[in-house]
C-alpha cells in the first residue's frame, strides 16, 4: 500500500506528466501522421484507378467509333455508290455491294430524311428498332456533314444510340465522290448518307472488359451504383444515352484493409516500447527527485541542529568562559604578591605595582 501511494504521489504524477506524457504525446502524433499518409496514399491510388479505367474506357469506345466512322466513310466515299445512289437509284447494286463481316445494320438516308435501302446482319436482334433510331438521331443529334467537303474527314461523323438497354455505335457519312475536286464540282446534286450501325451486346461489352481487366463492364442507362464508376456516353448534341459502368476496385482502398491489423500491430508495439522506455525514465526520474529531496532535507535537519545547538551551549559556554578569566585573575594577582614580598630589590624597584598589591 505504501508502494503504490508512493507510486502515485504528487513527485510521481508530475514525472510522469515531465517525462512521460511528452513520449505518449510523440507516439500519438506519429501514429496519426502515419496513418494519414497511409490514407492519403490510398486515396490517390483509388483516384488514379479511377481516372485511368475512365480513359482507357472511354479511348477504346472513342477508337471503335472512329474506325465505324472510317468503314463508313470507305462505303460512301465512293465514285460508283455516288453513281448509283445519288445519281440514279440502283437497288440491285446496293443489294450486291452494301453488306459487311462487322457491322450489324447498314441504311442509305435519302436527302429528304426517308430511308432507303437497309440492310441487316444475320442473327442482329431488334435491328430494324435500331434503324429508327439511328434515323431520328441523324436528324435531332448531330448535323449531318456535307457533300462538297474538300477535306475528307469532314464527310463523316459518329455518335451512340440506345434501344431497350442495349448500346450501339452509330457512324454516319455523306455519300459523295472521291476526289475534292468532284465534290466540289457535284453542283446542286441532293446529299444522300450512308448509316453503320454497330451493335454492342452484353456479351461483347463484357468480353471488353475481360480485355481492359475490368469487372462488371456493361451499359446502364439508370442510375449507377457507388461501388461502380461510370462512362456517361452523349451524342454531339450533349444527350446523354447511358453510361459504361464497372466495378470500383479502389485498389489503394483494398490494400490499406490488407495491411491494417499488420499496421496496427507495429503501432501497438511502438507503443509498448514507448511506455516503456517511459516507464524507466520515469523511475529514473523518480529516484533522482526522492533522492534530491532526501539531501535536501537532511541539509535542512543539519542546519536546524546546528543553530539549536550554538543556541543551547552559548549560554552556559559564556558563564564558563567569564569563571574562567576570574580565575586567571584572581590567580595573576595571588602571583604578584607573592613576588613582591619575597623580592624586596624588585618591591623597591617597582613601588607603585607592589603597593597596588
Amino acid at each position: 500500500m505504501t508502494e503504490r501511494k508512493h507510486r502515485w504521489d504528487p513527485a510521481s504524477r508530475r514525472a510522469w506528466i515531465s517525462a512521460g506524457a511528452p513520449i505518449f504525446a510523440l507516439v500519438l502524433v506519429v501514429a496519426i501522421l502515419f496513418f494519414a499518409l497511409i490514407a492519403n496514399f490510398a486515396q490517390r491510388q483509388d483516384r488514379a484507378f479511377a481516372q485511368d479505367s475512365t480513359h482507357l474506357v472511354e479511348s477504346v469506345l472513342r477508337g471503335r467509333s472512329e474506325a465505324l466512322a472510317r468503314l463508313t466513310l470507305d462505303y460512301a466515299m465512293w465514285n460508283e455508290a455516288f453513281e448509283h445512289i445519288t445519281v440514279r437509284r440502283d437497288e440491285s447494286w446496293l443489294e450486291e455491294n452494301y453488306y459487311s463481316a462487322v457491322a450489324d445494320a447498314l441504311v442509305v438516308l435519302r436527302a429528304d430524311g426517308s430511308a432507303g435501302y437497309q440492310w441487316q446482319a444475320d442473327g442482329v436482334r431488334d435491328g430494324g428498332a435500331f434503324i429508327s433510331a439511328a434515323m431520328n438521331a441523324s436528324q435531332s443529334d448531330f448535323p449531318l456533314p456535307a457533300g462538297d467537303s474538300v477535306n475528307s474527314d469532314d464527310l463523316a461523323t459518329h455518335s451512340v444510340i440506345s434501344y431497350n438497354g442495349r448500346l450501339a455505335l452509330l457512324a454516319v457519312a455523306a455519300v459523295s465522290q472521291e476526289t475534292a475536286f468532284e465534290r466540289r464540282t457535284r453542283g446542286d446534286a441532293p446529299v444522300d448518307y450512308l448509316a453503320i450501325i454497330d451493335v454492342l451486346d452484353d456479351n461483347e461489352i463484357a468480353e471488353l472488359g475481360a480485355t481492359l481487366d475490368l469487372d462488371d463492364l456493361a451499359f446502364k442507362t439508370g442510375a449507377t451504383s457507388r461501388d461502380h464508376l461510370a462512362l456517361p456516353l452523349k451524342t454531339p448534341s450533349a444527350r446523354v444515352v447511358g453510361a459504361l459502368t464497372w466495378r470500383n476496385e479502389r485498389p489503394g482502398s483494398a490494400a490499406f484493409a490488407l495491411q491494417f491489423w499488420p499496421i496496427m500491430l507495429c503501432l501497438l508495439l511502438i507503443g509498448i516500447l514507448a511506455a516503456l522506455v517511459a516507464r524507466r525514465l520515469v523511475a529514473s526520474h523518480t529516484r533522482i527527485a526522492s533522492r534530491a529531496e532526501t539531501a535536501l532535507e537532511s541539509s535542512r535537519l543539519r542546519a536546524e541542529f546546528i543553530a539549536t545547538m550554538s543556541h543551547e551551549l552559548r549560554t552556559p559556554l559564556n558563564a564558563i568562559i567569564g569563571y574562567t578569566e576570574l580565575i586567571q585573575d584572581q590567580i595573576g594577582a595571588r602571583t604578584t604578591r607573592k613576588r613582591c614580598a619575597l623580592t624586596p630589590t624588585a618591591s623597591s624597584a617597582r613601588p607603585n605595582t607592589c603597593a597596588n598589591w
